[in-house]
């Protein structure tokens, strides 16, 4: 229940039973001890109030209503960890400089290729210690207390992970930095797109009824 979930969310992280409610600690923890290891400082959290700036979330279309049969669900696995990953969108790699041009509905952000950014040197970790995790709990029953323990860790690396986009897009962040927030949006929302038009087209018997972020719902 959140108790275990909670419990092993903060010992992933390494913190104290009181800080598990403060919204962007985890993260700070989690990017603070990466920087560590790069031998890089991190900003400051602001000390100020910043406005707050628009953005767009996931895309979820309309759905057909009705009672539907023989649906076809996809997920794209991991969506904002892997755009992050892929296009090496991270707050010190956002240059006019950079190689990498992400066209969004706010204007052209570029990010530099040359050196992995410390937001995918992180999901990186992340996502491995995630395999190895799900690799631990399936030698296990699934009643067993081990097998528990290691979903539950798997469990809290995948929140982990899909929660750097929020961080980025959070004004209270040491890495707040909107642009990528919305590099990260637009690319989910092209890709989501993508895929809706790639599986009508292909197969015009079949119809997307519903989509959500990273689920696309196929009659």
């Amino acid at each position: 229940g959140l108790i275990d979930y909670y419990n092993t969310m903060r010992m992933e992280v390494g913190c104290r039973w009181e800080e598990l409610w403060r919204t962007t600690f985890f993260h700070d923890i989690t990017f603070l001890r990466e920087a560590k290891l790069q031998d890089i400082k991190l900003p400051r959290k602001p000390t100020v109030k910043i406005a707050k700036k628009e953005m767009h979330g996931g895309y979820v279309q309309e759905p057909i209503c009705g009672v539907h049969k023989n649906i076809i669900v996809l997920d794209l696995k991991s969506l904002y960890p892997y755009i992050i990953k892929t296009f090496n969108i991270s707050p010190e790699t956002l240059s006019p400089k950079g190689e990498l041009i992400i066209k969004t509905k706010w204007g052209i952000y570029k990010y530099a290729l040359e050196k992995k950014g410390i937001c995918a040197s992180v999901i990186d970790k992340l996502l491995q210690k995630r395999v190895h995790y799900k690799n631990l709990m399936k030698q296990y029953p699934q009643d067993s207390t081990l097998y528990k323990a290691y979903w539950w860790k798997q469990e809290a690396t995948k929140r982990l992970a899909n929660k750097v986009f929020g961080y980025l897009g959070n004004e209270h962040a040491r890495l707040f930095k909107i642009e990528c927030a919305r590099s990260i949006t637009d690319i989910g929302q092209e890709l989501s797109e993508f895929t809706k038009q790639t599986v009508e087209n292909l197969y015009r018997y079949l119809k997307v009824i519903y989509r959500d972020t990273d689920s696309i719902f196929i009659k």
